[in-house]
């Protein structure tokens, strides 16, 4: 698993423990309304991790490692929430790898079609960019319909 988060090397790196942080019985709770949704639109988006994870495969695509990305992403009213995201190493995905590289610059923009790259995962983490945040609704066990945010495309 590879997290830049809190480091003496990076103190103002905003860090998945924050989110994951254990609470102790007696401790004073702050209230929250869990993720909140996004307006839907362009946003700008940071990598606060990224995992090396294994995609088993299914009958659209061949098992493939996947990277396993949170994102803190931004819409343009400033409000901010973390928003997963996955990126399949899988030839049928590589314009979701490419536009992802080409958002964050860690690819030049001026690859074409046709050109090869090679992504440099060691610099995910960090990473900024921009995207188009969308809405997806599932209906979960208990038969209730849900909403999150997703990230639609990188731009």
């Amino acid at each position: 698993m590879v997290n830049a988060g809190y480091s003496p090397q990076n103190p103002g790196a905003e860090s998945l423990d924050d989110q994951s942080q254990c609470l102790g019985w007696d401790d004073d709770l702050s209230a929250t309304g869990g993720n909140d949704l996004l307006k839907v639109g362009r946003g700008g988006f940071s990598v606060l991790e990224m995992i090396r994870d294994h995609f088993d495969g299914s009958e659209k695509m061949s098992a493939c490692p996947v990277a396993a990305l949170t994102l803190r992403v931004t819409d343009e009213d400033g409000n901010s929430a973390l928003v997963s995201d996955k990126l399949f190493l899988n030839r049928k995905m590589l314009f979701k790898i490419t536009s992802f590289g080409r958002s964050t610059g860690l690819i030049p923009e001026d690859v074409k079609d046709g050109d090869t790259f090679r992504m440099p995962w060691n610099e995910v983490v960090g990473a900024t960019g921009k995207c188009e945040i969308a809405h997806r609704e599932w209906v979960g066990d208990d038969g209730e319909k849900r909403v999150y945010n997703q990230v639609k495309k990188y731009v």
